[in-house]
């Protein structure tokens, strides 16, 4: 039972969702399920939005469960080492 594990040990479960692409409408119920799941738990979701457009999916997450959620208008790309930076890592045999 998660709540009686949470009781009787020092744990804090926190989840943080990074999302680089748009919503996928098909998974709305099983994300919401999640959420509402999170809050019931007592569990907080942060989110961060690693594209373009903002998510209804993470804005409802952090709503519900009063955390956070940062929009980054970054690029996931950009967050990938240059090509100089890894011709240094050793290669996968």
């Amino acid at each position: 039972d998660t709540q009686r594990v949470l009781r009787e040990t020092s744990v804090q479960p926190r989840v943080l969702i990074l999302q680089a692409s748009e919503d996928a409408h098909g998974s709305y119920n099983g994300m919401m399920n999640c959420i509402f799941s999170a809050h019931r738990s007592s569990i907080p979701v942060d989110a961060c939005v690693l594209g373009p457009t903002d998510s209804s999916f993470l804005q409802q997450a952090s709503f519900i469960t009063g955390t956070s959620r940062t929009l980054s208008l970054l690029r996931p790309s950009l967050l990938l080492p240059s090509v100089h930076n890894t011709s240094h890592l050793p290669s996968r045999p």
